[in-house]
Formats: structure tokens, C-alpha cells, sequence
């Protein structure tokens, strides 16, 4: 198994390209403002959304959630609230940082 160190590298390795981020979006119809983190397409996200049939005032944990990225869309598009955890120590999902580590991250 990964460990947080090996994640914390992947997501520094990564960098901030946002050329690469707009081919992805491109290449798989996302929104223009969802930072992709893996291969999900945009008909993907909607289907997942209706299956979730998340509403205003729930809650949404996107478990591994890296940059938060398709989390942050089904709770914009739901109205949800969204609870992101990660196993990386590099906190890239939010704005703010995290309120609480868990053991191991």
C-alpha cells in the first residue's frame, strides 16, 4: 500500500499545470473549472450525481479525495456539503486548511 510520503510526492511531482488540467478537461468533457485528479468523465460525474441523489442539506465524503476536485462538483451541482479526507499530508482539496488530521495522514 502507498504510503502518505509516497502520495505527498505524487501530488509535488504533480505541480500545478494548468495546461495540463485544460487538456484533461477537454479530452474528458468536464466543467472548465474542475481540477481533474483522475480519468472520470463528465457523463461519469452526472451519472454519479443522479445515482447519489445527494440534496441540499446533506452530506457528501469523498473518501481520498487528492484536490477535491470531483467532490467540490457533485456538492456545486447538489447543493450538499462536502467532507473531504485525504491519506497525503499535502492539503490540496480546499482553500483552508485542515481542521483535523487523522492517524496515518
Amino acid at each position: 500500500m502507498p504510503t502518505a510520503e509516497e502520495f505527498d510526492r505524487w501530488y509535488a511531482d504533480r505541480g500545478e499545470s494548468a495546461v495540463a488540467d485544460d487538456l484533461v478537461r477537454r479530452v474528458l468533457g468536464l466543467p472548465p473549472d474542475l481540477e481533474s485528479t483522475s480519468l472520470l468523465t463528465g457523463q461519469a460525474i452526472d451519472d454519479v450525481v443522479e445515482l447519489l441523489d445527494l440534496r441540499e442539506g446533506t452530506t457528501l465524503l469523498d473518501l481520498a479525495c487528492g484536490r477535491g476536485g470531483y467532490g467540490r462538483e457533485i456538492a456545486r451541482r447538489t447543493g450538499a456539503s462536502l467532507i473531504g479526507v485525504d491519506f497525503s499530508r499535502r492539503h490540496r482539496a480546499g482553500e483552508s486548511p485542515p481542521r483535523r488530521r487523522l492517524p496515518g495522514g
